[in-house]
């Protein structure tokens, strides 16, 4: 155990990053392959041998991938049923039941691509509409083709396959 109470094989923040870092009475050097942690010897009850990781590791990035917080989730108390509600802007928050449910929504209300009908004689085509089909609704672009060209709605579904 380092002195931040964790395991010498899993690297502690302070050893993100190729370098070598002095902290207090230990240090600690992270490479491409394997972690080393040693201990001064004044006084500490620690191993003061390298403790080598058995399994070795690489860091690929130190920054924190980007998210955006489309929503929240609540667990009622007496059932343990979850709920999901968006609370983005210009949104009423209705619960969904799952979270697939909350990601169709924020794809189809709130993010910023559009399918259009590629039919160009369609009023709901690029070239004529104003009303295009939400990327993560597919679902209904299909259907609308479905149900308004369905003379050439085979050859259509076979290309979206």
């Amino acid at each position: 155990m380092n002195r931040f109470g964790q395991s010498a094989q899993i690297p502690t923040p302070l050893a993100l990053g190729f370098q070598h870092e002095r902290h207090g009475a230990s240090s600690t050097c992270v490479s491409s392959r394997t972690l080393h942690q040693t201990y001064a010897a004044n006084n500490d009850p620690r191993p003061s041998v390298p403790i080598e990781s058995s399994r070795p590791y690489s860091i690929t990035s130190l920054q924190q991938p980007s998210y955006t917080m489309i929503g929240s989730v609540y667990v009622e108390a007496q059932t343990g049923k979850y709920q999901f509600r968006c609370h983005l802007e210009g949104c009423n928050g209705k619960p969904c039941s799952r979270l697939q449910e909350l990601k169709r929504h924020y794809e189809s209300k709130h993010e910023d691509s559009a399918m259009w009908c590629p039919f160009q004689d369609c009023e709901r085509s690029e070239n004529t509409g104003t009303d295009p089909f939400s990327a993560g609704r597919k679902d209904n672009l299909k259907e609308h083709v479905k149900r308004m060209h369905s003379t050439r709605y085979a050859r259509w579904l076979q290309g979206l396959q």
